[in-house]
């Protein structure tokens, strides 16, 4: 019975430790509460991360491909006005 309540009860993971929250004194549980909070806001941001992107990389695709388009464009017209000169 002691081993089932081992298994259930809350614990905290630091390295590759395990430790119970009630073996610990109650600064070491605050120290763990802010470990598994910045934990998930770092999960959390990191998805966030994940999910901007392919936004963010198709953005600066059509960016350059505008930017090939106007430079396209200006070379174009410089052709174009030194083919009559020559």
């Amino acid at each position: 019975m002691d081993n089932n309540k081992t298994k259930n009860e809350p614990k905290a993971i630091i390295g590759d430790k395990e430790l119970l929250k009630s073996d610990m004194t109650p600064e070491q549980k605050v120290f763990a509460a802010h470990v598994e909070s910045l934990r998930n806001k770092i999960l959390k941001l990191q998805f966030e991360i994940d999910e901007l992107m392919p936004s963010l990389r198709s953005y600066e695709q059509s960016f350059i491909e505008s930017t090939k388009e106007k430079a396209d464009e200006v070379l174009e017209d410089k052709s174009e006005n030194t083919e009559g000169g020559k």
